[in-house]
């Protein structure tokens, strides 16, 4: 069974999206990294965890040590958490967002992806497993 990666954000479509692949043979480690994710996630992974996005090292050691090679992000994540001083970012979290350019989704959202590269994992595109939905 192929293991692939949640990493999932608040609303219902990380519910819908295990949801539609684990019939298709996947294992799916979640990791919540936002407050007020579904509830039901916890209960639907085959894996699940509860790490801040802003604490990129744990999250990426968590991916690596369940042997997740891709992993999507599914669910609304708001950057103004991190700007709001009430979440602590992780010193590799800090470091990188130092020497973005800017602090635009896209910009941060690709310098999570990078990091997830860097770690051996690839982000795929959210709808290739649920295009049905």
């Amino acid at each position: 069974m192929e293991t692939i990666g949640l990493l999932a954000g608040i609303g219902t479509l990380p519910v819908e999206f295990i949801e539609a692949v684990r019939p298709q043979g996947y294992r799916v480690v979640c990791i919540a990294v936002t407050p007020g994710v579904d509830p039901r996630l916890a209960a639907i992974a085959d894996a699940y965890y509860d790490i801040s996005a802003f604490k990129l090292d744990k999250v990426i050691k968590t991916l690596v040590k369940e042997h997740v090679k891709e992993v999507t992000m599914i669910g609304k994540v708001t950057k103004e958490l991190l700007f709001s001083g009430k979440v602590q970012p992780d010193a590799r979290m800090l470091k990188l967002i130092m020497e973005l350019p800017d602090r635009k989704d896209d910009t941060i959202m690709m310098m999570f992806v990078r990091e997830l590269a860097k770690a051996g994992i690839q982000a795929f595109d959210q709808t290739a497993l649920i295009r049905r939905l």
